[in-house]
């Protein structure tokens, strides 16, 4: 239990993040980009918040941990398509 509580802090992190995801106006030619990675990044962290509740809810838990991997994946493909959204920009400009 003790090793979960270390768990908190990523996930107070974690809906602050989301929570700024949110709030972000974004470019109407960004919006899939955007959507992706708030997406991602909440899957992620609801994943970290299932995997807190281990000892509460083991199959929760279980199937937190579990998910956890694909979504980390999806997280930072979409932060690299971001990356090469605004690479490609850059490279157009020069």
């Amino acid at each position: 239990e003790k090793e979960l509580e270390k768990l908190d802090p990523v996930i107070l992190m974690g809906k602050g993040v989301v929570k700024d995801l949110l709030s972000v106006e974004v470019p109407q030619n960004m919006l899939e980009l955007h959507l992706n990675l708030l997406n991602a990044s909440s899957h992620v962290f609801s994943d970290v918040e299932s995997m807190r509740q281990q000892f509460n809810d083991p199959v929760n838990g279980i199937l937190g941990a579990s998910n956890y991997v694909q979504h980390f994946k999806d997280f930072l493909k979409a932060v690299s398509n971001i990356n090469e959204y605004f690479k490609t920009r850059l490279e157009q400009k020069q």
